[in-house]
């Protein structure tokens, strides 16, 4: 009787009666899923202008700060663990503020989805390009990279697609506020409310004074909307009937990952809580749930037992089952959870018997991830009248 831990692979193969007989192994290599993902990205000129805390006491520029994060979204492990692409709104090279050029997007997509993130850093702005300005089409620019996610799945069938989706204010660019923008020739102020002009010197002292969807301009203000002083005039950031928050918490809330509690999205204060966020949502990718092969038939009526072997990194993980209707064996059971919540709470895989599917949860799947692939292995066993091995 074998009750060491040796590998199953190697033990002896005798058929010494009233023992355990091995037999051959079946060995299988899962290699790492890679989700496809567009990075829609918002480079209005807000994103150029607006500080974030840096963490250590200094600061740059909300759109610094994302190129930072995404670099260490690419670069966190030794291999891509997803096959990246990018959006970004407005089109780049977009510097003027009164055009229709303001609401323009790329189509098709500024950087097309390829294995791992090849391309994305040369593909977007560095970290302090050179004078950057426009709007926020964010709706148009999802349009987008949905039908790019669409094309790419239509190439792969069965590929599973996802958009990362980063502003710093609601989606503008309607389509009747485009239309209104080329319609009065570039000014910016009837993009927004089409009935209003703000050189008409409606004089007012405060917002009260004015329509709705304006505000009293301030003397201190001085910007592009606020033409003259102590007139109304259009928000200096935002849309008409717009709440920013609860636009970008209905999106949190029509994705797969929104971010609890109340709001529904990620709202940041600083450049780490920028980097946290977009960890998280890549950690949410769903790279660590992946099917693998169901176990060979027995060669012979009395290999009553079969097992299965994981390797992940330098761990193993496994159980052995009943090869008649697949149930786990109580005193040859090894290191696999019972359910998804146990998964969940040790980091120990689980895997679905019915669906042949292997969730992967905290360190096993940041392992698997680091690995690149798993290797797993059958066998089988003639059961004596000894007790089972210890295998793992």
């Amino acid at each position: 009787e074998d009750t060491g831990t040796t590998d199953p692979e190697t033990t002896d193969t005798g058929t010494d009666e009233g023992g355990w007989v091995g037999c051959e192994s079946e060995d299988f290599t899962v290699p790492l899923v890679r989700e496809s993902v567009v990075l829609v990205y918002d480079k209005s000129a807000s994103m150029f202008s607006t500080l974030l805390e840096d963490g250590e006491g200094g600061s740059l520029t909300t759109w610094a700060a994302l190129h930072a994060a995404t670099t260490d979204f690419i670069d966190r492990y030794p291999q891509p663990i997803a096959n990246l692409g990018a959006e970004l709104f407005p089109r780049p090279g977009t510097t003027g503020s009164v055009s229709a050029s303001v609401c323009e997007v790329s189509i098709p997509v500024d950087v097309p989805i390829t294995t791992g993130g090849d391309g994305i850093v040369a593909g977007i702005p560095g970290p302090n390009p050179a004078a950057q300005g426009g709007a926020t089409p964010g709706s148009r620019a999802l349009r987008v990279a949905y039908g790019h996610l669409s094309d790419v799945r239509d190439a792969n069938p069965g590929s599973r697609g996802h958009v990362f989706y980063v502003t710093d204010g609601a989606p503008g660019c309607h389509a009747d506020q485009v239309e209104a923008l080329e319609q009065c020739g570039g000014g910016f102020a009837c993009v927004q409310i089409r009935d209003f002009d703000p050189f008409a010197g409606a004089t007012c002292t405060s917002d009260a004074d004015c329509p709705p969807g304006t505000e009293c301009c301030d003397p201190a203000l001085g910007s592009a909307n606020c033409p003259v002083d102590g007139t109304c005039a259009l928000p200096a950031n935002g849309i008409k009937d717009v709440n920013p928050r609860e636009a970008l918490a209905t999106m949190g809330q029509a994705g797969a990952h929104p971010n609890p509690p109340a709001g529904d999205f990620y709202a940041v204060d600083d450049a780490p809580a920028l980097e946290a966020a977009l960890r998280d949502i890549e950690a949410s990718l769903p790279t660590c749930t992946v099917g693998i092969p169901a176990p060979p038939t027995p060669e012979h009526e009395s290999m009553q037992l079969g097992y299965l072997t994981l390797y992940v990194g330098d761990k193993a993980y496994g159980h052995c089952f009943d090869w008649g209707d697949g149930s786990p064996v109580d005193n040859c059971t090894g290191p696999l959870s019972s359910d998804l919540a146990a998964c969940m709470s040790t980091g120990v895989p689980y895997l679905d018997p019915d669906t042949m599917s292997l969730t992967l949860c905290g360190t096993s799947c940041e392992d698997y991830k680091q690995a690149g692939a798993l290797d797993g292995s059958y066998g089988c066993w003639e059961m004596g009248d000894e007790q089972a091995p210890t295998l793992w």
